[in-house]
């Protein structure tokens, strides 16, 4: 893969969001006085690695056959960023300058979206996923400081801080990917909250330019929120211990296609983690794979391994996606690296190259979604309700959304957008 990607970092670092298909929306729904049940947001490349950022309400996923972005609201311009939802509210988590996040929230009246508080993230550097335990106390960590920053979401200000110095691995000598080589950078890319614990995944980088992984293996670390004082700078003593794992390499979706999460929780509460080897673009010798923590647990189940791709394409063919839609079913998209254009170094993340599966995590198999080829890349987050997974798909011509069954995978092409696009569920 390096072969295909000689600037593998550069790309990666805009962590999988480059786009430059549009489609040209004629009729899109109309603002009114009914209720709008959902946001959709749009990203259309505007510049080399930046998009400008669109989000418009809508009012149901039938309303039209295609939305450009005339009614929407521009909330990024020219750079990149993560978009998250909590609580029907919207905040965008730019990683490059400035290096911020902003609260987006409907205004019922106005019948569109507003930006309603910000806070800077330039101590922490590159951000990470934002994690909301609840309406005051929200998490996010960065390469650039040895702590994750602590953040009330309703009032939009910084409280406190988790300081895990004293847990740090950086200096470690690994002799990994060869002898004397070592940990230079340690970045909190994801986290979930399950009860009281924390659980932080962790990129353990030898460089970032390019990216070459200083352990083999999925690392994270382990807080006890019951420690924790959202007012705090400090809380070191809530910091548990590191736990890893040599069946993965790489874990925690550190914004990678405007959003996406690559950490869930079922029904049993047990958590799954996707190991993607920086998004398959490295070769570590392992398959992308997913790993497990059971419930009441906090170190990784010796007896859990999911090969993603053995039960899709075969091996060689990265999932890169975990979309999870309950029983233990998720979406992911599988690469097929036969469809890569070897004379262009940029086609392992801008050409539709991927296709779409469902796995289950229970009985772990995988049955293709559509034949249908996707930059999975970056059209990569779903929603799911009644049954139904609303995914969505670009190809060389057009970005759109499917609807497609659970159960039976039977598909409709819904509506067709400007830009990439997420569909999130309002309250």
């Amino acid at each position: 893969m390096k072969k295909l990607v000689p600037n593998l970092s550069l790309i990666a670092f805009v962590l999988l969001v480059l786009s430059s298909c549009t489609s040209d929306g004629n009729d899109p729904a109309p603002l009114s006085d009914e209720k709008n049940n959902y946001a959709l947001f749009t990203f259309v490349q505007g510049g080399s690695y930046n998009f400008n950022y669109y989000l418009q309400p809508i009012k149901s996923l039938d309303a039209a056959t295609s939305y450009d972005n005339q009614n929407a609201v521009e909330i990024v311009t020219e750079t990149t960023a993560g978009v998250y939802s909590f609580d029907s509210d919207f905040y965008t988590s730019t990683y490059a300058a400035p290096q911020e996040i902003k609260k987006w929230s409907y205004d019922e009246n106005g019948k569109k979206f507003l930006e309603t508080g910000s806070i800077s993230t330039i101590e922490i550097g590159y951000a990470g996923n934002p994690c909301f335990k609840d309406k005051t106390t929200a998490f996010i960590g960065g390469p650039s400081s040895q702590k994750i920053l602590i953040f009330n979401p309703t009032t939009m200000t910084k409280t406190g801080a988790i300081d895990f110095s004293t847990f740090s691995r950086s200096g470690e000598v690994t002799n990994y990917p060869e002898a004397g080589k070592k940990i230079n950078i340690e970045a909190p890319t994801e986290m979930i909250i399950r009860g009281n614990h924390l659980f932080i995944g962790f990129f353990l980088l030898n460089t970032i330019e390019p990216y070459t992984p200083a352990t083999p293996t999925a690392d994270m670390l382990v807080v006890d929120l019951s420690k924790v004082d959202a007012n705090s700078s400090n809380n070191s003593a809530a910091v548990v211990k590191w736990i890893s794992s040599d069946k993965g390499v790489s874990l925690g979706a550190w914004n990678s296609a405007f959003g996406a999460k690559f950490m869930i929780e079922d029904e049993q509460n047990d958590i799954y983690v996707l190991c993607h080897n920086f998004w398959g673009g490295v070769n570590s010798g392992k398959p992308n794979c997913i790993l497990r923590i059971k419930n009441g647990e906090t170190d990784f189940d010796p007896s859990y391994y999911f090969d993603l791709e053995t039960v899709s394409r075969g091996l060689g063919n990265p999932v890169l996606n975990l979309e999870y839609v309950g029983n233990g079913n998720f979406f992911g998209t599988s690469n097929d690296p036969s469809a890569i254009n070897p004379d262009d170094p940029l086609s392992y993340y801008q050409d539709p190259i991927s296709q779409w599966y469902k796995f289950n995590l229970y009985n772990k198999t995988g049955n293709k979604v559509s034949d249908e080829y996707t930059r999975g890349s970056l059209n990569a987050v779903t929603l799911s309700e009644n049954g139904k997974v609303y995914i969505p798909f670009q190809n060389k011509t057009e970005t759109h959304i499917k609807e497609v069954d659970i159960e039976s995978l039977e598909s409709k092409k819904l509506f067709t957008t400007t830009g990439s696009p997420i569909i999130v569920k309002l309250k």
